[in-house]
């Protein structure tokens, strides 16, 4: 087709057209509008479409003027004028649909089309539609008119395929926030069901378990008055193993329920003495009687969570004396600092020391260093110590390492931070 020139007043309205294209940028729907709107003015049409690219298929997405009630119609690629125009990349302009071999001549007669004109629509010389124009006139379109689709194809081609990719980046987003959120709400409810289990676990297990320790502690010294060491010895030694399952599940519950939580731990005035003589007590009276306390601190209260404190406290009692000799003491000390305000609880045992291999990942979950006094554990209590720290605001470190021994230290900041 022979390109002329355009009447300066036509020239400026494209220009006018292309600068409404750029305010209705990122909207599609009104990107296309734009489009067809003004292109049936420019060229007189009865009626415009932008028609894009799905499949094997052409799909009215806009329309305009007597298009209007076809929009969302489908025309086979491989038998209209629309497919042909995408598959040569060419411009077409078809002068009477009735005589005209190319065109969907059902289609046509259904929209009431005798011609046309169509031009691909490029985006990264890649079709992704085509602008037609079309008349119930027999050879509606001149080659001035031919020649405004040309002019503009380019333009309207780059600026189609960026509003598209744009259209499904928001489609994209949106499914994925829709994802997002149902996979919270999965999350949600799992992590309620989780804790309704271990609600039941803490009840309908923990329960009978303090109750059958206390039980057996009660007659273990029973049997003590009634001269029966020997029995009441082994009670001892049951209520011992029953206070390891404890502290095991204690542990395990922690980590489930507790210590995955993001938060800070909800603190309140504690009083100290009150949370060392709890602790004390979860130990039998065969190792109770091994720890020794220091107490040069004056603090009588600090905000804290006393049963996440009370955790952390006796897991790191429990290590010093798993790893104590039996007739070695474990000191547990007391001190204020000032720099940061804080309670310093160090914990010192009088063990062979400490593997060096294992100092870098002492509070990482699922890490056991050898005992030689053959306890056995699951790699939880550091890493419980060092989480309550964590949700405290303080800090859990290993002080001093020795073949005579080791000191952690758990430092609790007074007040929590701002």
């Amino acid at each position: 087709m022979t390109q002329v020139a355009l009447h300066p007043v036509k020239l400026e309205r494209i220009i006018q057209m292309q600068s409404l294209i750029v305010q209705a940028a990122f909207d599609l729907d009104v990107f296309m509008q734009t489009v067809v709107d003004n292109l049936q003015e420019l060229t007189g049409a009865k009626g415009a479409v932008v028609e894009l690219v799905e499949l094997d298929s052409m799909v009215y997405r806009a329309t305009c003027g007597s298009m209007n009630p076809f929009v969302g119609m489908r025309l086979p690629q491989s038998s209209s004028l629309s497919g042909l125009c995408v598959r040569t990349l060419e411009v077409l302009r078809c002068t009477d649909a009735e005589h005209d071999p190319r065109v969907d001549l059902p289609a046509c007669r259904r929209v009431g089309v005798r011609s046309m004109v169509c031009t691909p629509l490029l985006h990264n010389r890649a079709p992704v539609g085509v602008l037609k124009v079309m008349s119930d006139k027999v050879d509606a379109f001149n080659d001035e008119d031919v020649h405004t689709l040309q002019l503009m194809a380019d333009v309207l081609g780059a600026a189609l395929g960026k509003q598209i990719a744009y259209d499904r980046l928001i489609k994209d987003k949106q499914q994925l926030s829709h994802q997002v959120e149902r996979q919270a709400q999965e999350t949600r409810t799992l992590q309620s069901e989780r804790r309704d289990m271990l609600t039941v676990l803490a009840h309908e297990v923990r329960q009978p378990l303090n109750n059958a320790s206390a039980a057996l502690q009660s007659a273990a010294h029973l049997l003590t008055d009634a001269k029966e060491p020997s029995a009441a010895q082994r009670l001892s030694r049951a209520r011992g193993v029953m206070g390891q399952v404890l502290a095991n599940i204690d542990n395990t519950l922690a980590v489930a329920a507790l210590l995955t939580r993001s938060g800070p731990a909800d603190r309140a005035d504690t009083d100290v003495d009150t949370l060392i003589s709890l602790t004390m007590a979860d130990f039998p009276d065969t190792e109770r009687h091994r720890i020794v306390m220091a107490r040069p601190s004056t603090t009588r209260t600090v905000a804290m969570d006393m049963s996440l404190m009370r955790l952390a406290l006796r897991n790191l009692l429990s290590n010093a004396l798993a790893f104590s000799s039996a007739n070695k003491p474990v000191v547990l000390t007391l001190r204020d600092s000032d720099t940061p305000l804080a309670l310093v609880f160090d914990v010192c045992d009088q063990g062979p020391g400490m593997d060096a291999s294992l100092i870098p990942v002492l509070f990482e979950k699922g890490v056991r260093s050898t005992n030689p006094h053959n306890a056995t554990g699951h790699g939880l209590g550091l890493h419980i110590v060092k989480r309550v720290m964590e949700l405290h605001g303080g800090t859990a470190e290993m002080l001093h390492n020795s073949s005579r021994g080791v000191t952690m230290r758990l430092v609790l900041p007074l007040a929590p931070a701002d």
